[in-house]
């Protein structure tokens, strides 16, 4: 209901307002409108899509004017450095999550494949000398359900919250280049306010005004969000170092019980022989 209220209370006021020259001043003064208007409440489907082709051209304007030397950019060395950082991370994250997956799975297949070898093997000159089919086959198989329950484990106790943790920066990753974005409107709606002062337009200086509080206001809400969600994130290192220990954890346990199962029984030691007991002569 509050926003049902809010959009028409927005749609009465855009009637109320006057009509503009056809120029392209007057053009940028309703989409500077039009920006103020969406950062405080949604609008129709077509207005949203005709501002964000809107500000889309103006950020390639922007860029384009940077990259003539006709407009400075303004330079963060914090974010700047926040964003490859965190691209960097994402990126080890994801081959860290791909190796592991690849490994339990690999770890299972060769097992299975021990398991099938055991099975079909009917030869025991291949196997070692004091082991017996039937024994190996028997071990084969606790080894594959072993590597069962390792992949399993591996999924929930390391994929699982490995998972989390990508998925959390993901959402820091695509702040950040929206903040890039918001940075880029900034420096657009300075350039353009500058421009409304030299000419002297007074109009178009508070229209100006308005657009760049508006910029600001996002860029500073992106800036403090990004900012509070990578201090909780260092703060939680020690879950990173609980994944990699669980990992450790599990696989030094596979590895050990499989070496038990597989390993050939000792044969036991020969006992000595007994010496015949020397014969009594009786003088």
């Amino acid at each position: 209901m509050f926003s049902q209220w809010k959009e028409a209370t927005l749609r009465q006021r855009r009637r109320r307002q006057p009509s503009q020259q056809q120029t392209s001043e007057a053009d940028e003064q309703a989409v500077d409108s039009d920006e103020e208007q969406a950062a405080s409440s949604p609008l129709l489907e077509k207005q949203t899509l005709r501002k964000r082709m809107v500000t889309e051209k103006n950020r390639v304007v922007q860029r384009v004017l940077v990259a003539l030397r006709l407009a400075t950019a303004t330079t963060d060395s914090y974010f700047t450095t926040k964003v490859k950082e965190v691209d960097a991370l994402l990126l080890q994250l994801d081959e860290m999550e791909g190796c592991i997956e690849a490994y339990s799975e690999a770890l299972f297949e060769l097992c299975e494949s021990i398991r099938v070898f055991a099975g079909n093997s009917s030869d025991t000159s291949s196997l070692p000398d004091a082991v017996e089919v039937p024994s190996f086959l028997l071990a084969a198989e606790k080894l594959e359900d072993r590597a069962l329950e390792l992949q399993e484990t591996i999924r929930e106790r390391v994929l699982a919250p490995l998972s989390v943790k990508i998925a959390e920066y993901l959402i820091v990753q695509w702040h950040l280049h929206e903040r890039c974005k918001y940075q880029i409107d900034v420096d657009y709606a300075n350039r353009t306010l500058h421009a409304a002062q030299q000419r002297g337009d007074v109009n178009q200086i508070a229209s100006r005004k308005r657009a760049l509080q508006v910029a600001k206001m996002r860029l500073s809400k992106t800036s403090e969000q990004i900012t509070s969600t990578l201090r909780r994130l260092e703060a939680k290192q020690d879950d990173d170092d609980r994944i990699l220990n669980e990992l450790v954890r599990v696989l030094k346990r596979f590895f050990r019980d499989g070496a038990l199962l597989l390993r050939p029984p000792r044969a036991s030691p020969a006992s000595p022989p007994v010496a015949a007991p020397c014969p009594v002569i009786y003088i």
